[in-house]
This record gives C-alpha cells, structure tokens and sequence, in this order.
C-alpha cells in the first residue's frame, strides 16, 4: 500500500536503526492522500502487533467501505473509524507493561547516561516468571534508534552443560546485527577487534 501511493518504498535505507523507527505517514508526504487511508497504512505498518490489523476481514471492510465514501461523496469522511469492524477471533496477549514505571525510569536512565561515554551494570533480581526479562526486552527499541545494539543472552537450568550459554548468544547477536550494517562499519569494527586481540585471534575461534 505505501508504495502503491507513494511510489517509493517506506525506507530508504537498510540500517536496523532505521528500520525500527516508525515510517512517515503517506499524508504527509502527499496532502492529496485522505488522512483516514494514510491511518490505515500506518496502522499496517505498525510496530507493536497488537497494534496492526488482526485480521484480512477487518482491513478489507476497512477499504470497502472508503470506496463506497469515495463512489458516493467523491472522499472520505475525517472522522472515519479505522478498524471498526476488526477482530482476530482469538485473545490477544498485550506486550504492555505494567507496574514497571520505576525500573524503566532506571534502565533509561543508565542508557542515557552511557551515551555520554561512562560505563554502567544494571542488575536486575526477581523469582522466576516475574517479568525480568519482559522489563529489559521492552527498551530494545529505544536503544536501537538511538543507536545502540540491543544485544540478550538467557542462562537455562536446562542446558547446565553448555558453559557461558548467555555469553554466547549475546556476542552472537551482535554479530548478526554487525553483520547487517554497512560495509563501511563493518571494516571498521573488523579493524577494531583486530587491534584488540592481536596475534590471539586463534584462541577466539
């Protein structure tokens, strides 16, 4: 749909930092497109799923009934509903957190600080099932779009013989998310490494 009425895809680059920002609504790329259609594109282009479209009936009733607007009043009311008639038939699990004002407040904090060029540890305690992880994924895309690499690893009781487990899926995501900046960056982070281990590099593989 965006590029259908823009002509251009809703991204110009492939950096992940960008690709986590929300898009430019089409509207105000083009004041001819009807504010209630470009709130249909952008609802589709969501970046919470809770937040898109649940289902083909709801977004084709949806454009439906913008055509028959368009067919009868040549546009499309301000005040149209996106998704009224859109229902996913099964329950829905929200992402949203609750009661965790204050430890966000912290984990942000810390962030913004390092920003800045200090070095910061952050420990989270809690019983199991309680949300840790749930609390520290939920800022993943705040520092990547002022980016940062959101990088997680998670110790199973179930995998005791797999030493640094948690280690290891960490550097293992910031290798694939390396891996996707430009080739530019990734010399310079090849050059970075290089410079760091020397002569031990066998050691790390």
């Amino acid at each position: 749909f965006y590029f259908m009425l823009i002509g251009k895809p809703p991204y110009q680059s492939t950096r992940r930092e960008e690709l986590r920002k929300s898009s430019t609504p089409v509207c105000a790329i083009d004041p001819t497109i009807p504010v209630p259609l470009s709130k249909l594109v952008t609802k589709l282009m969501n970046k919470k799923p809770e937040e898109r479209y649940q289902s083909a009936r709801g977004l084709l009733f949806d454009l439906k009934s913008m055509f028959e607007q368009v067919v009868s009043d040549g546009t499309i009311a301000s005040n149209f509903y996106i998704g009224e008639k859109d229902f996913s038939g099964r329950l829905q699990v929200s992402q949203q957190l609750y009661g965790r004002d204050d430890e966000s407040k912290t984990l942000l904090g810390a962030f913004n600080r390092i920003q800045d060029g200090c070095f910061e540890v952050v420990l989270i305690a809690g019983s199991a099932g309680t949300g840790k992880s749930s609390l520290v994924q939920k800022h993943a895309q705040s520092v990547t779009e002022k980016g940062g690499y959101f990088i997680c690893g998670k110790y199973d009781h179930l995998q005791k013989d797999k030493p640094y487990l948690a280690i290891l899926q960490a550097l293992d995501d910031l290798c694939s998310l390396i891996l996707q900046e430009d080739q530019s960056r990734i010399d310079n982070f090849r050059t970075s490494i290089q410079e760091a281990i020397g002569s031990e590099g066998k050691l790390l593989t």
